[in-house]
């Protein structure tokens, strides 16, 4: 995993005094930036997960069948509730299982259920990973980082993978959930974080960052 996701997901270790408030000061830059773009904070979004789920954890495990690696991420995550959310779409449902939470985002693993049982998954989204001097290179994740919310209307998922937690660069995905594929239909980019919240980066939504073209790997 390269080392921008890696950060992303740090645990809750001891921190000094300078350092809390620094993560203070970020968690309220991206909760301003998740308002722009009608996303909810994560610890509102959590708690939206847990009550929504209406079982346990292991009740969910035993439907659904999610590995060990990430059941052992989200045990270390310290995440209260069950950490399932599912989401009724045209007779199906789609589930969501959390697999870590870190320092302002997470990892999920999704799921297509049908009549109470496992159809399909986790399924997999083809998208971007940043590397050095901001350059985007497609990968197909299982495993997807980010702060996530789905409209089951329209199957809409929008994943929001922040580079770093004053939430002013990173990427804004959207899919559409077609039978039991995560199909890409929008990306939008920041890849670069020069500047910060003090600059004005902080204060422009997601859904207004640049467009880039939908990831696509060459088959030889």
């Amino acid at each position: 995993m390269p080392l921008r996701r890696l950060a992303s997901l740090v645990g809750r270790a001891t921190l000094d005094r300078e350092s809390q408030l620094r993560i203070g000061a970020s968690l309220l830059a991206l909760t301003a930036v998740l308002a722009l773009a009608g996303l909810a904070p994560a610890g509102g979004a959590h708690a939206a997960r847990s009550s929504a789920a209406g079982r346990s954890r292991a009740a969910w495990r035993r439907v659904i069948g999610w590995p060990a690696s990430c059941e052992s991420g989200w045990r270390e995550s310290g995440l209260g509730g069950p950490g399932v959310t599912v989401v009724a779409v045209a007779g199906e449902e789609l589930a969501i299982v959390e697999c870590y939470f870190g320092a302002y985002q997470g990892t999920q693993l999704l799921y297509v259920l049908k009549d109470g049982r496992k159809l399909a998954g986790p399924l997999t989204a083809l998208t971007y990973d940043i590397q050095a001097g901001g350059r985007l290179t497609p990968t197909v994740a299982t495993q997807i980082l980010g702060l996530l919310s789905f409209n089951p209307h329209t199957r809409s998922l929008t994943v929001f993978d922040l580079l770093r937690g004053l939430g002013d660069c990173g990427l804004y995905s959207t899919f559409h959930l077609s039978g039991i594929r995560l199909v890409p239909t929008s990306v939008r980019a920041r890849p670069t974080c020069a500047g910060g919240a003090s600059a004005g980066g902080a204060s422009v939504s997601p859904s207004r960052w640049p467009r880039v073209s939908v990831p696509r790997l060459s088959i030889r």
